[in-house]
C-alpha cells in the first residue's frame, strides 16, 4: 500500500509540474516593433489559400494567386504606427499608383456595417486603432475581445479579385465569405 501511495504522489507531483505549463495561455506574438509584414487571406472552403491583401484607390482587395491580370493593384506591407502600435500603416511594394502620406488600415465597425476595408490618413468616420496580430492572425479588438469579422466578396467586373470587408454583424448576403487574415504566406 505504501508503494502505491508514493507512486501516486510522485505521479501527481509530475502532473502538477507539467500540466499547468502545457495549459498556459498562448503568448502574444507577431511582428516586432517597426517590423513590416504582408497579410494573406485564407478560407480553404472558398478556394482562398493565402491570397495577398493589396491596395487600389484607397481600398483593400484580395486576389487569387493565379490572377496575373491584377497588375493595376499595389502590393503592400503593413507596419505598426510609431504613434500607436494598435494602428497599422501600409507601405507600397510595387506602386501601381502613388500612395501619398501614411495611410492606416481603417474599417467601419458601426452596428450593421458591412463595408469594404480602406486605407486613410485621416479616417474620421472609420476606426483605425485597435488592431493586433496574435500568433500569425490579424484581429480587431472589440470590447477587449479579439474579433475577426473579415469577409471577401467577389469583385463583379474582375475574375479572382475580391473586396475585403469588415462584417460587423456577420451579415449573410449570399456572396461574402469569411476569411482569416494571416501574416504567413501560402506554401508553394
Amino acid at each position: 500500500m505504501l508503494g502505491r501511495l508514493s507512486t501516486t504522489i510522485v505521479f501527481l507531483t509530475l502532473v502538477g509540474v507539467f500540466v499547468p505549463s502545457a495549459c498556459a495561455a498562448p503568448q502574444q506574438s507577431g511582428p516586432l516593433d517597426g517590423e513590416s509584414f504582408s497579410l494573406y487571406a485564407y478560407n480553404a472552403d472558398y478556394g482562398i489559400g493565402g491570397s495577398p491583401v493589396f491596395y487600389r484607390g484607397g481600398k483593400a482587395f484580395v486576389r487569387n494567386l493565379n490572377n496575373q491580370t491584377a497588375r493595376s493593384y499595389t502590393n503592400i506591407t503593413f507596419s505598426p504606427s510609431p504613434d500607436d502600435g494598435s494602428a497599422y500603416i501600409i507601405n507600397p511594394i510595387n506602386p501601381a499608383e502613388p500612395i501619398n502620406g501614411k495611410l492606416k488600415l481603417s474599417l467601419n465597425n458601426s452596428l450593421g456595417a458591412y463595408e469594404q476595408v480602406s486605407f486613410s490618413s485621416n479616417p474620421s468616420s472609420l476606426t483605425s486603432k485597435g488592431f493586433m496580430v496574435w500568433g500569425d492572425e490579424l484581429f480587431f479588438i472589440e470590447n477587449n475581445v479579439p474579433s475577426t469579422k473579415w469577409y471577401v466578396t467577389p469583385k463583379p467586373d474582375e475574375a479572382d479579385v475580391y473586396t475585403l470587408r469588415w462584417n460587423s454583424n456577420f451579415v449573410e448576403d449570399g456572396s461574402g465569405q469569411p476569411v482569416a487574415l494571416r501574416t504567413i504566406p501560402p506554401v508553394e
